[in-house]
């Protein structure tokens, strides 16, 4: 994948330093153990920028959150005080997957695995999440359990779909979304919103992925940008086809870096003259 290179904004030394603060807020992708340090997408996204602007300060921040019970919260809390001139918010998968599942396996709070239905089956009007039912999946080692293409799982996905509990999905995650780009202490001027990335492990878990991107992406205010990392191909995945491969860091560092350049370059105060 190629770089989109910006034309070099910094034309003198009578330009002052320009500081920028970047905030990833995202999962696991952010502290791959798979993936030799320096070669994980942040990493990588601070040398593009570096070469790119060499007249600029970039600072990177970091965020994470397990699953949608907090996501607008701590999305709102990582803005509030991080102070990102560029926000990537990245819509996550596995936390996704329980959002669309008619039944889903939790632990009690006798720490017993039991099976439920989902909260909002019969009930779409509420735009929540428990954590407790996110719980159980929080804790299976996803690096290392290798998973059939089509299992249980597949056709439970599958029912919900039927039953359409992807659409009322989309309205929870656009609800946050919305709310975190109106919150009055997000003062980020840069929102990006991150896709959900493929899913190669599982053949539903990918079109619900696909579908949940594209029902999101025509919804989006125009003042939110819309990043797809969906097109990152299989063969970037590592080989539990869930996690990003060397390969697959490298594509979202150029794909978001792409992204930074490009708002760079049409913002007319991008740099400062001293």
């Amino acid at each position: 994948m190629s770089v989109v290179k910006t034309e070099n904004i910094y034309l003198s030394n009578t330009y002052a330093l320009k500081k920028f603060t970047v905030g990833l807020y995202t999962g696991c992708i952010n502290r791959q153990k798979s993936i030799p340090a320096e070669l994980l997408y942040h990493h990588q996204i601070s040398g593009l920028l570096q070469e790119e602007f060499p007249l600029t300060d970039f600072q990177l921040e970091l965020g994470s959150y397990l699953c949608y019970a907090y996501f607008r919260k701590a999305a709102i809390h990582f803005i509030k005080n991080k102070h990102p001139d560029f926000a990537f918010i990245f819509l996550r998968k596995f936390p996704l997957m329980l959002l669309n599942k008619p039944f889903i396996k939790y632990k009690t709070r006798n720490e017993k695995v039991v099976w439920t239905r989902h909260p909002m089956l019969f009930n779409r009007r509420k735009f929540e999440w428990d954590n407790k039912f996110s719980k159980y999946e929080k804790e299976i080692d996803f690096n290392t359990k290798r998973r059939h293409l089509i299992e249980l799982r597949d056709f439970n996905l599958l029912a919900g779909l039927l039953l359409g509990l992807n659409r009322w999905c989309i309205k929870f995650l656009l609800n946050d979304i919305l709310a975190i780009s109106d919150d009055i202490n997000c003062s980020c001027k840069n929102l990006f919103i991150v896709s959900l990335m493929r899913s190669p492990d599982s053949l539903m878990g990918s079109y619900i992925c696909k579908i949940t991107n594209d029902r999101i992406r025509r919804k989006l205010p125009a003042n939110l940008e819309w990043i797809d990392i969906f097109q990152i191909p299989k063969s970037s995945y590592h080989t539990d086809n869930i996690h990003y491969n060397i390969k697959g860091h490298t594509q979202v560092a150029q794909i978001l870096f792409s992204a930074i350049s490009k708002t760079i370059a049409l913002n007319n105060n991008a740099v400062s003259v001293e």
